[in-house]
């Protein structure tokens, strides 16, 4: 009989990470109805500004809010893609912590935190555009 004792297999559980994928798909809808109302704010906007730089960057934002749908689509599809591989790739409702589908799971949950971020910023930037302009 040996003595060696058996290394310990890390486990993630998958009903924390599809806790995680949910948390994301209703950021994700929220963040759209939100870019809906700033693309209707824009058009308010448009009709009422006539100085040319204040209209450049109405363009400016139009075009980052539809780079942030473009990326709520692509983020989307990946969340999508993610759980099912963690699906697939589940053994007695868990997957290894080091798998290859929990490494791109980390990987889009830091893709996730960026956009967070370059989303809020740019709303900011906007609402203070607004605040300045009336």
């Amino acid at each position: 009989m040996s003595s060696e004792v058996a290394p310990v297999v890390e486990r993630v559980y998958v009903k924390d990470l599809s806790f995680d994928h949910e948390l994301w798909d209703n950021e994700m809808k929220f963040y759209r109805n939100e870019l809906e109302i700033f693309e209707h704010r824009l058009e308010q906007d448009v009709v009422r500004l006539t100085d040319k730089e204040a209209l450049r960057k109405l363009e400016h934002f139009q075009n980052q809010f539809i780079r942030q749908n473009e990326v709520l689509d692509i983020l989307n599809k990946k969340v999508r893609q993610n759980r099912k591989a963690i699906g697939r790739e589940s053994i007695e409702g868990s997957v290894f912590h080091n798998s290859v589908t929990m490494e791109k799971y980390k990987a889009l949950r830091s893709e996730f935190e960026v956009f967070e971020k370059i989303y809020f910023d740019l709303k900011k930037e906007f609402v203070d555009f607004n605040h300045k302009h009336f």
